[in-house]
């Protein structure tokens, strides 16, 4: 056994963590002053500037609060631009299209999570693209998402059982966060928002838990998007009878199948968004039990 003070130090730390509700359950970064300085040195923006107020508490952060939030998070300090960037996406309303609805996605019954895809160098951020995407298996992209949620949780005090009032669920509770390919065949995410090309950009998306689809057989492009379109329009889905988006999610070696046969972004995205879709015979069969 390493006898050290420190660690002991530590752990007296994380004790008062846990009674004053600071964790998502897991340990945490103590947030010293030189960790903080460290992480706000990684921006331009002053400490003192305020992002917002977080549903639900509505307790304003500022930079400096977010930044305690991501050393706590065990981020790195080049992926803070990041952090702040997926703060202020679920804070701005008037966010290009309909906005994010934080107040909902933080109380709802409901197992949704903010994901967040960083589009540009995502070498720059240390975001792996090719292995264990959505899994953040080197660090610095559970460290994105886990930061955010810290954001949500301490902040906006979205606590569950009592504010945060899902049910069920799942793990993206904890951390949700993933990059685009720099090498994708079709323009990144953002410009297709309407964004410069030669930024860097944060989309924040409320999303329930990824589904895998099976693609082991290498289906044409108009099979692939009937197989995603049927995996979308599942009776007894929420998305089925709530509405809503979906966020599909493919592997380079797809888009470059996709657009070697003349398929862009919108060409899936439109066919797939014809496809999705159940006649109310469906939904009746699926409900045998309901009056007609």
């Amino acid at each position: 056994m390493i006898e050290d003070p420190r660690i002991e130090r530590y752990a007296d730390w994380l004790d008062d963590a846990y009674v004053l509700e600071l964790t998502d359950g897991l340990p945490l970064a103590p947030p010293d002053d030189s960790r903080v300085r460290e992480m706000l040195a990684s921006t331009s923006r002053d400490g003192g500037e305020v992002l917002g107020a977080v549903a639900p508490s509505l307790r304003t952060a500022t930079v400096f609060d977010v930044a305690v939030q991501a050393v706590m998070a065990g981020a790195d300090p080049r992926v803070f631009p990041v952090v702040i960037a997926a703060v202020e996406a679920v804070l701005d309303r008037r966010a290009i299209g309909r906005g994010f609805n934080l107040e909902g996605v933080q109380s709802t019954a409901c197992g949704c999570a903010p994901l967040v895809i960083v589009s540009g160098d995502a070498a720059a951020f240390g975001l792996d693209c090719v292995a264990g995407t959505l899994g953040a298996t080197r660090g610095t992209g559970a460290a994105i998402g886990r930061a955010l949620r810290l954001v949500l949780r301490n902040i906006g005090k979205a606590t569950p059982g009592r504010t945060d009032m899902t049910v069920m669920g799942h793990q993206g509770k904890l951390t949700y966060a993933v990059a685009e390919h720099p090498a994708s065949p079709w323009e990144p995410l953002h410009v297709a928002r309407g964004l410069y090309a030669a930024k860097d950009a944060v989309t924040v998306f409320a999303c329930d838990a990824p589904h895998a689809l099976h693609l082991a057989d290498d289906p044409d492009p108009e099979e692939l998007c009937r197989r995603v379109a049927r995996t979308i329009a599942q009776p007894g889905s929420l998305n089925m009878y709530w509405g809503g988006e979906a966020a599909v999610v493919v592997t380079l070696q797809t888009a470059r199948r996709l657009a070697d046969a003349g398929w862009g972004r919108d060409d899936v995205c439109g066919y797939v968004y014809e496809l999705a879709r159940r006649s109310p015979a469906d939904l009746d069969a699926f409900h045998p039990s309901r009056d007609p």
